[in-house]
């Protein structure tokens, strides 16, 4: 809601910005019916690539994910996989 509302903002900005240079007057009122449809559609979209990755967890069970981390060799091998991902999300 609030990328949608600074959207709306920058819009109205720019047109107030270039409307000396524009031939035509333009009105900025928002469609408050698009900027809801559009931030439905958006949240929709981030949900379900969200959701994707996660459908592997599902299938795990968690008794394995508890003895994978038990013996030596499979702790390191976790280990090293779960390095470039907690580099890269602890950047975020």
């Amino acid at each position: 809601m609030l990328g949608a509302l600074l959207a709306v903002g920058i819009h109205a900005v720019i047109v107030a910005f270039f409307q000396e240079a524009l031939p035509v007057t333009l009105a900025v009122v928002p469609e408050w019916g698009v900027v809801l449809r559009t931030t439905a559609v958006g949240f929709i979209a981030c949900v379900g690539f969200a959701l994707l990755p996660l459908q592997q967890v599902r299938d795990v069970a968690p008794l394995a994910v508890l003895r994978a981390f038990s013996g030596d060799g499979g702790r390191k091998r976790q280990l090293r996989r779960m390095v470039p991902i907690v580099g890269f999300c602890s950047g975020c």
